[in-house]
């Protein structure tokens, strides 16, 4: 079976393979992994199973609500999305993104308290769908800035976490030396040897296409993006993900036509 692109995909599990393809592990494992030997996420799983769907026969299906109203606001479905943290490590701009389809589907969206876009950045996207995760800090002034924020960007609920009494032991990201991977410059030396070259490659094919851009040799071509409108990209990147800060451009830069 050949690579899958993201109009052919179905279901989550093809979005899920396509995922662990083209993420690095170390990205990847962050998404995927749980704690210690990760039995919760197989019992989380099955707790999902035992719920089964009810079908009702000769009724009119002409007309469904799934809607519910919570804390005074009614959503489209009595679900939403929950809060992911270090979203950007695997695709840049992600935590407005999941604002932005929040909206668009009138669910709930909470923003983690791990996020890399601000509170006030995802107000402005989804007013009525945005609401925020805080996770207590032992600095009372800390929690009192981020419950002000809240407030003063109007956002529907404040989602306090309490799950992480002690710190968790999530092995994956142990082995991948996950943690490395937002220290400073002696840190991140000893990371994997295979991830120090991935990054190392990020790094040049981004000088590369800069290069490109610099000298008005990037050809680029509209292009249709999941969840998004037309929109522009480069065309010397057929291949393109986030490794922390770090654009991966595979540049094989073609000179534009002379007009």
């Amino acid at each position: 079976m050949g690579k899958m692109r993201i109009d052919q995909t179905v279901n989550i599990e093809d979005l899920h393979r396509m995922a662990k393809r083209r993420l690095p592990k170390i990205a990847f494992d962050f998404i995927e992994g749980g704690l210690e030997d990760e039995r919760g996420l197989e019992t989380n799983t099955s707790a999902f199973h035992k719920h089964k769907l009810l079908p009702r026969y000769l009724v009119d299906v002409s007309t469904r609500d799934q809607s519910k109203t919570i804390f005074g606001q009614t959503f489209a479905s009595p679900f939403g999305i929950s809060p992911t943290g270090g979203t950007s490590l695997f695709r840049d701009g992600a935590d407005l993104m999941l604002a932005e389809a929040a909206r668009d589907a009138n669910i709930p969206y909470i923003m983690s308290g791990a996020s890399n876009a601000s509170i006030e950045a995802a107000a402005k996207i989804a007013p009525k769908n945005h609401w925020y995760q805080l996770y207590a800090a032992r600095d009372h002034a800390v929690n009192a800035d981020l419950i002000k924020r809240t407030a003063d960007a109007g956002l529907g609920a404040l989602v306090l976490t309490v799950d992480t009494p002690v710190g968790s032991k999530r092995e994956r990201n142990i082995r991948n030396g996950f943690a490395n991977v937002r220290g400073g410059l002696f840190q991140a030396l000893s990371l994997k040897p295979s991830i120090l070259a991935e990054a190392l490659s990020n790094i040049l094919s981004a000088a590369a296409a800069r290069r490109c851009l610099a000298t008005g040799s990037l050809t680029r071509r509209r292009v249709r993006m999941p969840n998004r409108s037309t929109s522009t990209r480069a065309q010397c990147a057929p291949s393109m993900h986030r490794l922390g800060a770090t654009w991966r451009l595979t540049a094989s830069c073609s000179r534009a036509p002379s007009s």
